[in-house]
């Protein structure tokens, strides 16, 4: 993973941050369509980059997504829903340390979709899912804890601890690719189970008082989808092109071969003649041999006849 893309995990959460800083919510428009595009995307990503990894190769990743949908709902039983843009005033110092320890967890399985991005070449979409979604996260968390009672300088510490966080998370998920393949396949199960309880409740719960939608949320929506598909389509087309690359370097390697095999029957060839030439010098040799021995002894013999007579 490289540097910038550890920086775009951290500078996400404080950009939120450093707006509620600026400006404590209300009852703002804005924010809801911030996070009605933030889930739209969120979602988009999930389904249709997440969702693929987990059920790969005939995999059952349905268990590890049930639980992690379950794992959220226990999650939010800590956190109040701020992960999905709810405020709730507490003064309760327990709220504000179980607000803490739930988002702390969640942010840390955020982190784990982002090495799924990049270790299966998904265009940094996940990336900038994650991103958007932390943006309305850090700027819940510096908001509750300023109406909890907390000192801004405090909240503002805690908003830079928090963002270290998801990169915590992806670095985890790195480890567990490198001890087994298959702990991470479970992994991205329970995170994609974590999402689609996130991002769905993002969509249906920042709707106006009336749970009406009305034509600025259904841009939003709209435009969230649309950019996840447009992602999915690059995604698409660049693993076309990757797999055509592929193919060529395949097509290459094959010609290669079949010219180091025709170097190596002509040289067979020229072998198969030297060796039927060496074959013909050494019957010719013996041959000769033959003959000289056949010589030697005819010259024996008539040594023998001769030293008779004498």
């Amino acid at each position: 993973m490289h540097w910038w893309q550890i920086a775009i995990l951290v500078v996400s959460p404080l950009i939120g941050g450093a707006v509620a800083a600026y400006r404590l919510p209300g009852r703002e428009e804005g924010f809801r369509l911030v996070l009605s595009f933030s889930g739209a995307f969120l979602f988009g990503v999930a389904v249709l980059h997440l969702f693929p990894i987990v059920f790969a190769d005939g995999y059952n990743g349905g268990v590890y997504l049930l639980a992690g949908f379950v794992l959220q709902l226990i999650l939010e039983q800590f956190t109040q829903g701020i992960e999905h843009g709810h405020f709730h005033a507490h003064k309760s110092v327990a709220f504000v340390g179980s607000l803490l320890f739930g988002l702390t967890v969640h942010s840390f399985f955020d982190g784990v979709p982002v090495y799924a991005g990049e270790s299966h070449n998904h265009n940094h979409s996940l990336l900038w899912a994650v991103a958007l979604h932390k943006i309305p996260e850090g700027y819940a968390l510096v908001a509750i804890l300023v109406m909890c009672g907390v000192a801004m300088r405090s909240a503002l510490l805690f908003l830079v601890a928090f963002a270290l966080v998801a990169p915590a998370g992806t670095w985890f998920a790195s480890i567990i690719d490198r001890i087994d393949p298959s702990w991470l396949q479970a992994l991205f199960g329970l995170v994609s189970g974590l999402i689609l309880h996130v991002s769905t409740t993002i969509l249906f719960e920042s709707e106006t008082s009336g749970h009406r939608f009305t034509y600025k949320k259904i841009s939003a929506v709209a435009l969230g989808l649309l950019i996840a598909v447009l992602a999915s389509a690059c995604v698409t087309s660049g693993t076309f092109d990757k797999k055509v690359s592929e193919l060529d370097q395949s097509l290459k390697r094959e010609e290669d071969l079949k010219a180091q095999v025709a170097r190596l029957e002509s040289q067979i060839k020229e072998l198969d003649a030297s060796l039927a030439k060496t074959t013909g010098d050494r019957d010719k040799l013996r041959k000769q041999l033959d003959d000289t021995t056949a010589l030697v002894g005819e010259l024996k013999s008539r040594l023998e006849k001769l030293g008779q007579n004498v």
